[in-house]
C-alpha cells in the first residue's frame, strides 16, 4: 500500500515527498514544505511554523507517510463497530455498565451485553412465572465494581443533538471475534456451565470451548454463571483450550513475539523509546512492531515526555489497535490499581483544588494525595466564549473551585469543569433532600406523569397523582416543554438514580413538618400527604420518601362515614396527624381529625335532603365495580345518590349480574336507606317490605324483635349489621352468627349481605343491641326455603329479555369447537357450553348438530349452557303437553347441575309420569341466614321433593321432601316445648325453678300431658340442656323414674348407634342397614380389610379398632360444644343419605336374604348401583370354590353401577383386591389396584390396600404401600399416623420414631403440635410410655395452656396403669392459672380419677384443690359440690 502511494506522483492534491519533523532531531526541510505538511497531512494546528527555522539541518532521508510527529487522541468519530478496546468500569447501574474509554471517552455495556450465558439467565428469570423454581440472577453489582478492567467490542456509535452514544459487548463472541489465543496468551472467557472437575468457559468459538480446573477456579471465590474473566491460556488441544483465571499468572505473563494479531487489549509488552514526540511517546517493539503512548496513558499525570530518553526500556499493556493503520495504542499505567478515586465522587464540587500542570488546551489538577483532574479547553469556557491565554489565566499553583463531572479510570483522571452554570446548579442526586424546594422545567410528558429536568443534567419524575390539587383530564396539554415550575422534591433514590418530585400547590406553597423516615414519624406531628389507595375499611396516603400511612375508618372524621370513596378521590391532598409509629411492624398510622379543620364529610352530610324510609324513583347515572350512581328528583332538583351493587338485591350472587345488565338513564325504585357523604339508596326486597313494621327506635325493641339488617363491618368477634330506623349499628357475636361452630366471620358473609336479626341482648340506657343470626334463633320452614328459589328466579327473569329460551327447554346448536372440557356451541346465534359431564358419552365433531336441554343461563356472559346427555333430552322430548304441577304435589326427579354460587339445584322430575321430563329449581339453603346449605349430593342423584310454588313463567319451585317433614316435625316439638321452654328464654341468667314449682305447673296444666312430657324430655335434650334438667325433676314418683331410666338407657343407645353412623362414610354400607346376615360359612377372605365394614374414610378418628374406641373415649370427655361449618353439612349429608338408602332398600325388596345365584341375579338387576348386593353376590360364588365366577361378577358390577357413584364402585374394587390377595397373584393384584386407582380416589384405595395387606400379613408390600402414599400425599396428616401405627405395631419403632421427623418436614407447621401429641399417644400404647411421658411434657411445657392436651396425657398414664404419676400430673393441672371454665374441666376430670382410682382422702383433695383455686381468683362458693357427682 505503502508503494502504491509513493507512485501516484501527480495526485492533484498531493504535495512532494518530505521527511517528517521531530522536535528531537533538527531538519533542514525547505519551509515551503513544512507549512504544507503541517496543514495538509497533520492538522496539528497547536505547531507553530515559526520554530522549524531552528531546524538548519538538512535530512536526506526519506520517511514513510504513515510516521507521526504526534500521538492522536481517540475520538468517538474515530471509533467503528466492531473495534475491540481496553476499558475500565467506571459506574455500575442496575441494568447497565458504564465504561471509560482511552481518549476520555464513555461507552454503555447493557445488561444483555454481558455473555450469552448471563443473557440465558436473564431471559429465563424473566420467562419464569410466580411461584416457579428459578436460579436467582446475579446484579451486576455482584459481578462487577468500579475500576474492574475489561476487554470491550464496539457495536454501535450513534450521534443525536451533538452527542454521541456508544454502546459496548463484554461477550467474548464479539471481543475475540473469532481469534483463539494461544499458549501464553490473554483473552477473556465467559463462564458457560459449572461441572464436577470446572468450569466450561466461552471464548468465543463455535468450535472450541475453554476449560478452567476447579483447583484454579476455587482461588477465585464464589464465580457466577455468566461472568466474563480475564484467564492466561495454559494448554491448547483439539477442541479445548485450558485456561487459568488466576491473576497473579494472567497479569504477569508477558508477549514474547507481540503481532498485530496476537496484541489482545490487556496484552504485557516490553518495549524501547524509539522517539519523544509532543504529546506521547513512540516505543519500538520486537518483530519491527512500534506503539505509541498518549500523554494520558504515561505512569503518572505529572510525568512529562522530556523524562523519557530515547533507548531506555518501558513496560507496557495495549489498549487498542487502530484499524486499517495497525498502530499499536500502549499504556505506562498501573491498570489493576482501583482506588484511585477514594473520596471523590462525580458531581462533587470541590473548593481548592490545585492547578498542577497547564497547556494550551487542558489544565491538570491536584485534587489530593495522588488524585488529579482534567480541564479540557471546553470546560473552561462559557458558551461560545472564546478561551485564550490558558497559563496565563490560570497559573500553576493557583487554587480553583471544579465540579467533578465523571472519573476516567482509563485515563486516571477526573474529568472537571470550571464553567460557572455548573459550579451553582445540581449536578447530584444526593445533593438534594427529601422536602426541598426547587425550581424546575419541564421536559417532556409520559405515561407516568411529567419528566422535569433539575439544574443541568438531573432528570426526576412529577407522577400523575402528584401534579396537581385537582384531577387533570388533559395534563399534557396543561405542562408544555420549556414551563418553569415549582417543585419539592418527593422520594429520593440516588443509588438507583431515581428522583421523584410533586408539583401540587398545596404542598409546594404550605410550610409543614415533612415525615419522611420512621424517625421524623414522631405520634401528635401535623403533616401533609396524598391520598394514593381507597378501601372500606380506611385510605392509604403517601406521606414523603418511601413512607406511607394508613388512616383507619374510625380517624377519617368524627362524622360516620362508611363510603370513603364517595369523599376522598386517588391523589387528594390531606393534612393528617401521625397518631402512631411501629417501625418493627413497617406501619405509621394516621388520622385527618385535626382541631383546626372542619371535620370531614359534616358538610356533605348537610346537603343529604331525601327522607330516610322514603320511595323514590332513581335514574341511573353511571355503573361501577363499587354501585350504581343515581340521580332522584326532589323538589324540583336533581339530588345525588348511590347504590351499592349489594344493595340491588337480596341475592348476594346476583348484585353483580343485576348490576352489569342496568344501563345509563334506567329507572329504579328505591328506598332512602342512609345517610352518609352521600344517600344510600336500597333495592333489597326484604327492607322495602318491612320498614314500616319495623320498630322505629330502642324502645319500640324488645329481646325476642324480628328484624332485616344489612351487614356493614366484619370483625374477628362479630358481625355489625344495620338495622332499619336506628343509626348505630348492632353487633352479632361470632358465636352467634350460625348455629354451628364459626371462627370468624370474614369470609362467610360480606359487606352488604342481607340477614335477619333476633334481638337476645337490649340495653336502652346506651342504646346498644345484641342479635342472633343462627338459623334456628331466626326460625326458617317450607316457605323461606321456597321463597329463596322464587326470589331467586325473579331477579334472574328481570336481565333475561336478551335470550329468548328459558331453562328446560329443548334446543338445537351447531359445535364450533371441541375442547378438553366440552363443545363450544352455537345456539340459534348465541354461544352455548356443554361440559363432558353433560354429553352423555357422545363423540362430536366440530360442524356437528346437537340436541340439547337448557340448563343454565349466565346472563353475564351472556352465554347458555347446555345438557347433551341423551336420557334427559329423550325425557324432556316426550314430556306431555299441558300438563301442570300441583303446589304440594310430592315428586321424584334426578339432580342435573349443581350451581353452588346460587344455592341452586336444576332437576328433572320422573316421577310422577305424568310430570316427567318437567325441569324444576331446587334450593339447597332453608333461609337467607343459612350460610352452609344443605348438601345434595352428586348431580345425577335421585332425590324427593315437594312442589312449593309456580312462578308466572311456568317455573317449578323445588324443596326437599325430608326437609318439608323436618319443618312440620320442628314446629310440633316448638308448640310442645313453648311453655317450659319461653321463660327461660327471657331471663338473662337462668336458674333452676324449686321442684315445687314445677309440679303445681305440671299439675294445673291442662295441655301437657304425660306423653308430651316425655317427649319434652327428647326433645329438650335436642335443644336446651336447662329445659333438660328441669324436665328431670319434675316428678319424683319412683316408678316415672324407672321409666324415665329406661328411656334414658334406650336413649344413650340410640345416641352411641347415631354416632357410630356418623362415624360411617356415606359411601360405606353398615352391617346394621343389611336386610339380614351374610351367610355364615366363611368364603376364606378378610371382610374387615374391605370397607363394606371397615370404619369410614370422613370418621374423626384415623385409627384401628382398638385405637378407635380410645378416641371415642376421648371426644366423650372433651367433645366441642360447636361444630365446625364442615362437619355440619357432614353430618347432616351423612344422616339424610342413610337415611334415604334405607328407604330405598326397602323400595326395592330388600327384606329377604338371597340364597341361589338366580336370586341375586333378580336382585342385581332391581338394584343394579348397590354394591352391598354384588358383594353379597361374589360371597356366594365363592363358597362354592368359584373364583372365576366372582371376578366375573366384580367386573359385572364395576360395568352396571353409575360411574358417578365412586364410593359404590370402590367397595367393589376393594372386594376384589381382597379376593386377590387371598387367592390371586401379584400380577392379578396389581393389575385390579391400577385399575381402581383409575377409577377411584387413590388415597382410599392405598389406604385400604395397605390394611388388607398388613392384616393378612404381608409386612413388606404393607411398608411398600405406606411409603408411596407418604410419597404422593405427604401432606396429609392420617397418611403420617397410619405410617408410624404400622412401624410400631411391627415393632420397629426407630423406623416409627423416623416418621415423626420427617412428616414434621412436609406438614405445615399449624399440624405440627397434633402430629406430636399422636405420635406421643402411639409411644404409650405401642413403643416406650416413659419416652411418651418425655415427649407430652416437652408438649406441655410450650404449650401449657392447652387443658385438651392435659386431659389426654392423663387418660395415656391412666391407661398404662401409673396412677401415682397420673396423680402427680392432676397436682401440677390444678396449679395452672386458667379460665374458671377449663378449670373446672380439669377439676371434674381429677374428681373422676380419684372417684374411681383413688380413695376418699383423694376426693378430699380434689375439693381442698378446687377451694383454693376459687381463693386465689376471689371466688367465694364451692367450686366441686356433690349435687350430682360432679363440678358445679
Amino acid at each position: 500500500m505503502v508503494g502504491k502511494l509513493l507512485e501516484e506522483k501527480s495526485f492533484p492534491r498531493g504535495a512532494p515527498e518530505f521527511k517528517p519533523v521531530e522536535p528531537t532531531t533538527p531538519t533542514n526541510a525547505p519551509k515551503a514544505a513544512v507549512k504544507k505538511k503541517e496543514k495538509d497531512l497533520f492538522s496539528n494546528k497547536e505547531q507553530k511554523v515559526s520554530k522549524k527555522k531552528k531546524n538548519k539541518k538538512k535530512d536526506k532521508t526519506q520517511k514513510s507517510l504513515f510516521d507521526v510527529s504526534t500521538v492522536a487522541t481517540l475520538s468517538y468519530s474515530q471509533l467503528s463497530e466492531g473495534q475491540v478496546l481496553l476499558g475500565f468500569v467506571s459506574q455500575v447501574l442496575e441494568f447497565e455498565l458504564k465504561i471509560s474509554l482511552p481518549g476520555h471517552l464513555v461507552g454503555t455495556v447493557p445488561i444483555t451485553n454481558i455473555s450469552t450465558a448471563y443473557t440465558t439467565r436473564l431471559r429465563d428469570a424473566a420467562d419464569a412465572t410466580e411461584g416457579q423454581d428459578s436460579d436467582e440472577l446475579p446484579s451486576l453489582n455482584s459481578l462487577y465494581s468500579e475500576g474492574d478492567m475489561v476487554a470491550t467490542a464496539v457495536v454501535s456509535v450513534s450521534k443525536s443533538d451533538n452527542r454521541y452514544s456508544v454502546i459496548l459487548s463484554l461477550a467474548p463472541v464479539r471481543v475475540m471475534g473469532g481469534r483463539l489465543a494461544g499458549v501464553g496468551e490473554i483473552c477473556t472467557a465467559g463462564v458457560e456451565s459449572k461441572e464436577d472437575h470446572g468450569h466450561i468457559m466461552d471464548i468465543g468459538s463455535n468450535t472450541v470451548r475453554g476449560f478452567v480446573p476447579s483447583k484454579a477456579m476455587s482461588k477465585m471465590g464464589e464465580v457466577e454463571v455468566g461472568k466474563v474473566m480475564w484467564c492466561l491460556v495454559t494448554r491448547v488441544e483439539a477442541g479445548v483450550r485450558s485456561l487459568t483465571p488466576v491473576p497473579g499468572k494472567v497479569w504477569g505473563q508477558e508477549c514474547s513475539n507481540p503481532s498485530v494479531h496476537n496484541l489482545y487489549p490487556g496484552t504485557k509488552v516490553r518495549g524501547k523509546v524509539e522517539g519523544v514526540l509532543r504529546n506521547g511517546l513512540k516505543v519500538s517493539l520486537k518483530d519491527g512492531l512500534v506503539g505509541y503512548v498518549h500523554i494520558d496513558q504515561l505512569k503518572d499525570q505529572m510525568d512529562l515526555v522530556e523524562g523519557y530518553t530515547v533507548g531506555s526500556e518501558v513496560e507496557a499493556r495495549v489498549l487498542y489497535i487502530t484499524p486499517t493503520i495497525n498502530n499499536v495504542m500502549l499504556t505506562l499505567r498501573d491498570t489493576r490499581q482501583k482506588d484511585l478515586f477514594k473520596g471523590v465522587q462525580a458531581g462533587q464540587l470541590l473548593e481548592k483544588a490545585i492547578v498542577e500542570k497547564t497547556h494550551s488546551n487542558f489544565l491538570v489538577l491536584k485534587l489530593g494525595p495522588g488524585q488529579f483532574g482534567l480541564v479540557t479547553a471546553r470546560n473552561m469556557k462559557e458558551g461560545k466564549e472564546v478561551m485564550k491565554n490558558v497559563k496565563k489565566k490560570f497559573k500553576v499553583g493557583s487554587t480553583v473551585t471544579a465540579r467533578v463531572l465523571a472519573l476516567d479510570y482509563c485515563g486516571g483522571v477526573a474529568v472537571c469543569s470550571l464553567q460557572k452554570s455548573l459550579l451553582a446548579g445540581v449536578q447530584r442526586l444526593d445533593q438534594l433532600t427529601v422536602g426541598q424546594l426547587l425550581s424546575v422545567t419541564v421536559k417532556s410528558w409520559v405515561t407516568a406523569g411529567l419528566l422535569v429536568t433539575v439544574g443541568h443534567n438531573v432528570t426526576g419524575l412529577v407522577p400523575r397523582l402528584f401534579l396537581s390539587d385537582v384531577q387533570l383530564t388533559h395534563p399534557e396539554r396543561k405542562y408544555l416543554p420549556g414551563d418553569k415550575l415549582s417543585a419539592k422534591v418527593l422520594r429520593l433514590n440516588p443509588a438507583n438514580r431515581q428522583l421523584h418530585l410533586t408539583t401540587k400547590p398545596i404542598l409546594v406553597k404550605e410550610e409543614f413538618t415533612i415525615v419522611k423516615d420512621y424517625e421524623s414519624a414522631v405520634p401528635g406531628t401535623i403533616t401533609e400527604g396524598v391520598v394514593v389507595k381507597l378501601s372500606k375499611e380506611g385510605v392509604l396516603v403517601q406521606l414523603w420518601g418511601d413512607l406511607r400511612g394508613w388512616v383507619p375508618k374510625s380517624q377519617l372524621s368524627t362524622e360516620t362515614i362508611e363510603y370513603p370513596e364517595k369523599l376522598f378521590w386517588l391523589g387528594q391532598a390531606v393534612k393528617c396527624r401521625v397518631t402512631d409509629c411501629d417501625p418493627a411492624r413497617d406501619r405509621v398510622s394516621l388520622s385527618l381529625v385535626l382541631d383546626t379543620m372542619v371535620p370531614m364529610g359534616r358538610r356533605e352530610r348537610g346537603r343529604q335532603v331525601l327522607t330516610l324510609g322514603k320511595m323514590y324513583t332513581a335514574t341511573v347515572v353511571k355503573v361501577s365495580d363499587e354501585g350504581v350512581e343515581v340521580r332522584v328528583t326532589h323538589e324540583g332538583k336533581q339530588v345525588p345518590a348511590m347504590i351499592p351493587t349489594q344493595h340491588l338485591t337480596d341475592q348476594v350472587s346476583l348484585a353483580t349480574m343485576i348490576a352489569s345488565n342496568l344501563t345509563v338513564g334506567q329507572q329504579l325504585e328505591c328506598l332512602a336507606w342512609q345517610k352518609d357523604v352521600v344517600t344510600v339508596l336500597t333495592r333489597k326486597k326484604s327492607i322495602l317490605d318491612n320498614w314500616a313494621n319495623c320498630p322505629k327506635s330502642y324502645d319500640e325493641f324488645d329481646v325476642g324483635s324480628l328484624v332485616p339488617g344489612v351487614v356493614v363491618l366484619v370483625k374477628k368477634f362479630g358481625v355489625f349489621l344495620r338495622v332499619p330506623h336506628l343509626e348505630k349499628l348492632v353487633l352479632c357475636p361470632t358465636r352467634m352468627l350460625q348455629d354451628y361452630f364459626v371462627e370468624q366471620g370474614e369470609g362467610i358473609v360480606e359487606v352488604g349481605q342481607t340477614l335477619w336479626a333476633k334481638v337476645v341482648e337490649l340495653d336502652r340506657d346506651e342504646m346498644k343491641m345484641v342479635v342472633s343470626c343462627g338459623v334456628e334463633s331466626v326460625g326458617w320452614g317450607v316457605e323461606s326455603m321456597g321463597g329463596l328459589v322464587g326470589e331467586w328466579l325473579q331477579e334472574v327473569n328481570t336481565v333475561s329479555e336478551w335470550y329468548s329460551n328459558k331453562v328446560g327447554d329443548l334446543v338445537s346448536g351447531k359445535v364450533t369447537k371441541v375442547t378438553e372440557f366440552g363443545l363450544l356451541l352455537d345456539v340459534e346465534g348465541v354461544k352455548g357450553v356443554a361440559t363432558n359431564s353433560n354429553l352423555g358419552g357422545q363423540v362430536v365433531e366440530e360442524g356437528d348438530n346437537v340436541a340439547g336441554v337448557v340448563i343454565y343461563v349466565d346472563h353475564v356472559a351472556k352465554v347458555v349452557e347446555v345438557s347433551c346427555d341423551g336420557g334427559l333430552v329423550s325425557r324432556v322430548t316426550t314430556r306431555k303437553a299441558g300438563q301442570v304441577a300441583r303446589v304440594g304435589a310430592v315428586v321424584k326427579g334426578r339432580v342435573v347441575m349443581h350451581k353452588t354460587e346460587h344455592s341452586i339445584s336444576v332437576v328433572v322430575i320422573s316421577n310422577p309420569t305424568n310430570l316427567s321430563g318437567m325441569v324444576g329449581f331446587l334450593g339447597t339453603r332453608k333461609h337467607v341466614n343459612d350460610l352452609a346449605g344443605l348438601d345434595q349430593g352428586d348431580e345425577g342423584k335421585e332425590v324427593s321433593m315437594v312442589v312449593q310454588e309456580i312462578t308466572s313463567r311456568g317455573e317449578v319451585v323445588l324443596v326437599l321432601d325430608r326437609e318439608v317433614r323436618r319443618a312440620r316435625e320442628k314446629g310440633v316439638k316448638r308448640s310442645r316445648t313453648q311453655s317450659l321452654s319461653e321463660e327461660p328464654r327471657k331471663e338473662k341468667v337462668k336458674k333452676k325453678k324449686r321442684r315445687s314449682e314445677i309440679e303445681v305447673e305440671v299439675k294445673t296444666s291442662e295441655v301437657i300431658n304425660t306423653e308430651e312430657v316425655e317427649a319434652m324430655e327428647i326433645v329438650s335434650n335436642e335443644d336446651s340442656p336447662d329445659v333438660l334438667t328441669l324436665a328431670a325433676e319434675v316428678d319424683e314418683n319412683p316408678e316415672k323414674k324407672k321409666m324415665k331410666k329406661k328411656k334414658k338407657k334406650e336413649k344413650k343407645e340410640k345416641n352411641v348407634e347415631d354416632a357410630t353412623e356418623l362415624d360411617q362414610d356415606e359411601q360405606v354400607i353398615t352391617q346394621t342397614d343389611k336386610p339380614a346376615k351374610l351367610p355364615e360359612a366363611d368364603p376364606g377372605w378378610d371382610f374387615s380389610a374391605t370397607s363394606v365394614s371397615a370404619p369410614a374414610w370422613q370418621a374423626a378418628s384415623i385409627w384401628s379398632d382398638d385405637e378407635l374406641d380410645d378416641e371415642k373415649e376421648n371426644e366423650d370427655t372433651a367433645e366441642k360444644t360447636h361444630l365446625s361449618k364442615s362437619e355440619a353439612k357432614r353430618r347432616k349429608r351423612v344422616e339424610e343419605e342413610q337415611a334415604a338408602a334405607r328407604e330405598q332398600r326397602l323400595l326395592d325388596g330388600e327384606v329377604a336374604q338371597p340364597t341361589t345365584m338366580e336370586e341375586f341375579e333378580r336382585l342385581v338387576v332391581a338394584s343394579p348401583d348397590s354394591s352391598l348386593v354384588w358383594v353379597q353376590y361374589m360371597v356366594l360364588t365363592m363358597q362354592g370354590g368359584e373364583l372365576e365366577v366372582a371376578r366375573g361378577v366384580a367386573k359385572r358390577a364395576l360395568q352396571r353401577i353409575n360411574f358417578r357413584l365412586e364410593a359404590e364402585r370402590l367397595n367393589i374394587f376393594l372386594a376384589w383386591l381382597n379376593l386377590e390377595n387371598s387367592f390371586g397373584t401379584e400380577e392379578a393384584m396389581e393389575k385390579v389396584m391400577k385399575e381402581a386407582l383409575q377409577c377411584c380416589d387413590q388415597f382410599k384405595v392405598y389406604s385400604q390396600v395397605a390394611a388388607i395387606y398388613q392384616q393378612s400379613g404381608k409386612v413388606g408390600e404393607a411398608e411398600k404401600t405406606h411409603k408411596v402414599m407418604a410419597r404422593k400425599f405427604n401432606k396429609e396428616k392420617e397418611v403420617w399416623i397410619k405410617y408410624g401405627i404400622f412401624y410400631y405395631k411391627n415393632n420397629k419403632l426407630n423406623d416409627g420414631r423416623f416418621v415423626l421427623q420427617r412428616s414434621l418436614q412436609s406438614l405445615d407447621k399449624r399440624d405440627h403440635l397434633e402430629m406430636s401429641s399422636k405420635f406421643a399417644q402411639i409411644e404409650f400404647r405401642y413403643g416406650d410410655p416413659e419416652r411418651g411421658k418425655t415427649m407430652f411434657e416437652t408438649i406441655l411445657s410450650n404449650y401449657p395452656r392447652r387443658t385438651d392436651l392435659w386431659s389426654v396425657y392423663a387418660d395415656q398414664l391412666v391407661k398404662t396403669g401409673d396412677l401415682d404419676a397420673a396423680r402427680a400430673l392432676f397436682r401440677r393441672m390444678a396449679t395452672l392459672d386458667l379460665q374458671a371454665k377449663r378449670m373446672k374441666f380439669l377439676f371434674k376430670k381429677w374428681l373422676d380419677f380419684e372417684t374411681g382410682h383413688g380413695t376418699e382422702t383423694g376426693v378430699g383433695e380434689v375439693r381442698q384443690a378446687a377451694q383454693r383455686y376459687l381463693e386465689g381468683k376471689g371466688g367465694g362458693s364451692d367450686l366441686v359440690t356433690e349435687g350430682e357427682g360432679g363440678i358445679a
